[in-house]
């Protein structure tokens, strides 16, 4: 995960907290995840590359912008035009958020909706948790395949409950130690 927030203090002439609060480059900081993803294709070490390796963005705002951002659509439209999806998450009260910016920044990443999920209320990072599940679960993705070659090293077809690692797994009625 990367973000761009320029840094308010230590830069010299730095126009991104000239009225006393910083400002947000949505676009550039779409700029610079895909360079991320571009670069990571480069060289993609320790993982291996191949036609069925997927990326997607998901894009974490409230919707608001800069006056002097970079294109939101063009940096969106960019990464559709690769074949990597932005999956835009509202992230904020009802009064902060932009709501008809957030679809259409979801439009343009070639999802159609946004997820939006408010923070003031209790079971927000639950429901931070749960859209990103979702996004991972519509990509159809087996989470223990992604990192280990699953036709050389399956999965256990039971696997067996551990003693003394905190869960309570299988038979065991406890598991608060040795």
């Amino acid at each position: 995960t990367h973000s761009y927030v320029p840094d308010c203090k230590g830069t010299p002439g730095s126009k991104s907290c000239a009225s006393g609060s910083p400002t947000t480059f949505t676009g550039q900081g779409l700029e610079f995840a895909h360079q991320t993803i571009e670069d990571y294709k480069r060289n993609p070490t320790p993982f291996s590359l191949n036609d069925q390796t997927r990326f997607v963005n998901v894009l974490i705002t409230d919707g608001e912008t800069s006056d002097g951002s970079s294109s939101v659509q063009n940096a969106l439209a960019s990464m559709v035009t690769e074949g990597i999806p932005t999956y835009v998450i509202g992230f904020g009260t009802a009064d902060e958020l932009d709501e008809g910016q957030l679809d259409q920044y979801a439009m343009w990443g070639n999802t159609q909706k946004a997820i939006i999920v408010d923070p003031s209320k209790p079971e927000s990072a639950a429901a931070l948790a749960d859209a990103l599940t979702g996004i991972v679960s519509s990509l159809g993705l087996d989470a223990c395949c992604v990192l280990n070659d699953c036709e050389a090293d399956p999965e256990p077809a039971d696997p067996h409950a551990v003693c003394g690692d905190g869960k309570v797994e299988g038979d065991e009625i406890c598991d608060d130690g040795p």
